[in-house]
């Protein structure tokens, strides 16, 4: 993931600990490998789950980009 966000120039920004969402994603990975990505919509929007919150639909794009070079790198290391 880090390779395909690298390759796109986008931001990453480190988490200093590790951050528990309250998804059920691990149990998918209970039944095969994978990773969870976060694609942040910007510092400036207020927080998932409130009243205020507006899904940025401009962040689809970035989304799409990062998750077609992910399964390109993931054929190029298959062969």
């Amino acid at each position: 993931a880090l390779a395909a966000a690298e390759g796109l120039g986008l931001r990453r920004i480190p988490m200093d600990k590790m951050w528990r969402a309250s998804e059920d994603f691990g149990w998918y990975l209970k039944e095969c490998p994978g990773a969870i990505i976060y694609i942040g919509s910007g510092e400036k929007n207020p927080p998932l789950h409130t009243a205020e919150y507006d899904f940025n639909d401009r962040i689809l794009g970035t989304a799409v980009d990062l998750f077609a070079d992910l399964s390109v790198l993931n054929a190029e290391n298959s062969v």
